[in-house]
C-alpha cells in the first residue's frame, strides 16, 4: 500500500508539471518520464520576453525558461523567426504605432505561448528615397530623404559614401543594387535598395529645344533632342511633363526656367533656358483700373503710368526755401503725410489728367513709406513693384545703350528715349511733373520716373528722365528730390 500511495503521489506531481505526456506507457528512456532513471524535463516551458526600441528597430530579449525552441510573431503578417534574441525592423511610420508580439516557447513535452502589445513612438521618422542620372559610367545620385541626420550609400560595387547626394564613377558596365540607409537619433535607421543598370551604348543623348508663345501665357515647345528615348520637362512653376513636345499654360507673368532632361539606356542629359511670360493686360483689383503690359527683353513692364490713390490738390508756394528743408515729406504745407492713405497729384489739379497720364507722386508716397517700410513693391499692384535703378539699367541695355555708360549720370544713348516714347509699346507719356514749390512744369514735353533706389543723400532718389527733344535717357539724383511729383511705372516681380 505504501508503494501504491507513493506512485500515485508522484504521478500527481508529474501531471501538474508536464501535462502533455502520455502516461499509458511510461518508458525509462522518455525524457518526460519522471519515473525514469534520467528525467530531462523538470517542468512546463515558461515564455517571457522584454524589448528595447530605437525608433522602429526593436531588440527582443528572451527571458524564457524550460524551453529549447522558440517562434516569434512580430505582429506583421507572415513575419516569424525562430531566433532566441531577434532584432526586428518595423515598417517606417510617423507618430505612435502598436504591435501585438507573440512568443511560443517549447520543449519536448509541450509548447506555451504568450502575447504582449508593444508601443513604438517615432515622431520624426527618417524616410529614404533617391533618384539618379547617368552620364556614361558616372552616376549622380539625388537624395530626397527626409529627417535624415546620417546617410550611408552602398553602390553595389564594394564602395560606399556618406555624402548626402554623391556622384560615383563605376569601373564597368553592369547591374548594381544601390542601397541608401538613413537614420536619426530619434527613430533609428531605414533603408531602400534600387537596381541600377549601366548599359554600354553610344551615343549619349543631346537635349535641345525651342520655345514659342501661343498667347500671353501659353508656350509651345519644339523638342530638337537627339539620341533620346525619354523626356522629362520642368516648367519652373511646379508643373512637369513627359511628353516629347508639350504645350504649357502659365498662370501669371514672370520669368521661368524651363528644364528638359533627355535620356536613353545609357544616360540622361539636361539643358535649360529661361522664358519670360507677360500678360497683355493687368487688372488692378484695388480700383478696377487696367494697364497694358509690354515685354522688354526678359522684363514685363506696365505700358501706362500708374493711376492709384486719392487726389490731393497742389498749392503753389513761392520762396519756401531750400528743397532739402522739406525732404522729410511732411513739412511742406501740402505734401502728403503718413496717414496710411496713398495720395497723388494730377497735372494742373485736373482729375482727367490722372486718368489720361497717371498720377504724380512724391517718392515717399510712391514707395508707400510708413505702410510697407523697406519694400520695393511701393504702391504697385500685387505681384508688381517699383523698378530699381538696376532694373532700369537692364531695360536700357536691352535697348542698346553702351554697357560702359550705364552707370554714368546724365544722358546716355542716342535714340533710346525715342524708342521708349513711341516705337516699342512702352509708351513713355510726356506728362510733366510737379515741382517742389507746388507748380506743374513741362507738360507734354518730359516725363520723369521714380526708381526704388535711394541715393547716398537721404533726400534724393535715382530717377529716369525722358525729354521729347533728346534721344538719350537721363539718369540722375540731381533732380531726384523726394518731394517732387513724378510718375510711376511698375515692373513684374
Amino acid at each position: 500500500m505504501k508503494i501504491g500511495f507513493f506512485y500515485i503521489a508522484c504521478l500527481g506531481i508529474f501531471i501538474a508539471s508536464c501535462n502533455s505526456i502520455n502516461f499509458t506507457d511510461l518508458d525509462r528512456d522518455n525524457p518526460c518520464d519522471l519515473k525514469g532513471d534520467n528525467p530531462q524535463i523538470t517542468g512546463s516551458p515558461i515564455p517571457n520576453f522584454s524589448y528595447q526600441a530605437n525608433g522602429f528597430k526593436v531588440d527582443f530579449i528572451n527571458n524564457s525558461t524550460n524551453a529549447d525552441n522558440f517562434e516569434w510573431n512580430f505582429g506583421i503578417a507572415g513575419e516569424t523567426v525562430s531566433n532566441v534574441n531577434p532584432t526586428y525592423y518595423y515598417p517606417a511610420f510617423n507618430g505612435v504605432s502598436n504591435y501585438t508580439v507573440s512568443l511560443s516557447a517549447s520543449n519536448l513535452c509541450e509548447s506555451v505561448t504568450i502575447t504582449r502589445s508593444i508601443i513604438l513612438n517615432c515622431p520624426n521618422a527618417p524616410q529614404a528615397y533617391f533618384t539618379y542620372s547617368l552620364n556614361g559610367l558616372s552616376v549622380s545620385f539625388q537624395n530626397f530623404s527626409v529627417n535624415a541626420q546620417n546617410v550611408n550609400w552602398n553602390f553595389g560595387d564594394g564602395t560606399q559614401s556618406t555624402d548626402f547626394s554623391p556622384t560615383h564613377d563605376y569601373a564597368t558596365y553592369g547591374t548594381f543594387n544601390v542601397e541608401l540607409r538613413v537614420s536619426n537619433d530619434d527613430c533609428g535607421e531605414v533603408f531602400i535598395t534600387l537596381p541600377l543598370v549601366i548599359a554600354n551604348c553610344d551615343p549619349l543623348p543631346l537635349p535641345q529645344f525651342n520655345v514659342t508663345t501661343a498667347d500671353d501665357l501659353t508656350i509651345v515647345t519644339s523638342n530638337l533632342s537627339q539620341n533620346a528615348l525619354y523626356y522629362s520637362w520642368n516648367f519652373g512653376d511646379g508643373y512637369t511633363s513627359i511628353e516629347a513636345n508639350p504645350v504649357h499654360t502659365y498662370t501669371k507673368s514672370g520669368t521661368y526656367t524651363i528644364v528638359l532632361s533627355a535620356s536613353n539606356l545609357c544616360a540622361a542629359q539636361v539643358t535649360s533656358q529661361q522664358v519670360t511670360i507677360c500678360i497683355s493686360v493687368l487688372l488692378d483689383s484695388r480700383n478696377g483700373n487696367s494697364y497694358k503690359i509690354v515685354k522688354m527683353g526678359n522684363q514685363c513692364w506696365m505700358a501706362e503710368n500708374l493711376n492709384f490713390g486719392t487726389q490731393k490738390n497742389s498749392l503753389i508756394y513761392g520762396g519756401i526755401g531750400p528743397i532739402t528743408e522739406f525732404c522729410a515729406g511732411d513739412l511742406h504745407p501740402d505734401l502728403p503725410v503718413d496717414n496710411n492713405q496713398t495720395e497723388k497729384y494730377c497735372l494742373e489739379n485736373e482729375a482727367l489728367n490722372c486718368n489720361l497720364n497717371g498720377g504724380l507722386y512724391t517718392w515717399n508716397e510712391a514707395m508707400n513709406v510708413g505702410q510697407t517700410p523697406g519694400s520695393a513693391k511701393g504702391i504697385c499692384p500685387e505681384g508688381w513693384h517699383v523698378p530699381s535703378d538696376e532694373e532700369w539699367k537692364i531695360l536700357e541695355s536691352n535697348l542698346g545703350i553702351d554697357p560702359n555708360t550705364l552707370n554714368q549720370e546724365g544722358y546716355r544713348g542716342s535714340n533710346q528715349a525715342l524708342i521708349l516714347a513711341d516705337q516699342n509699346g512702352f509708351n513713355a507719356e510726356f506728362c510733366g511733373y510737379r515741382n517742389y514749390d507746388g507748380d506743374f512744369n513741362f507738360a507734354n514735353s518730359i516725363v520723369v520716373f521714380w526708381t526704388s533706389t535711394e541715393s547716398s543723400d537721404p533726400c534724393k532718389s535715382w530717377i529716369r528722365y525722358i525729354a521729347s527733344n533728346s534721344g538719350g535717357i537721363y539718369r540722375s539724383t540731381d533732380v531726384g528730390d523726394k518731394n517732387y511729383g513724378y510718375c510711376v511705372r511698375c515692373i513684374n516681380d
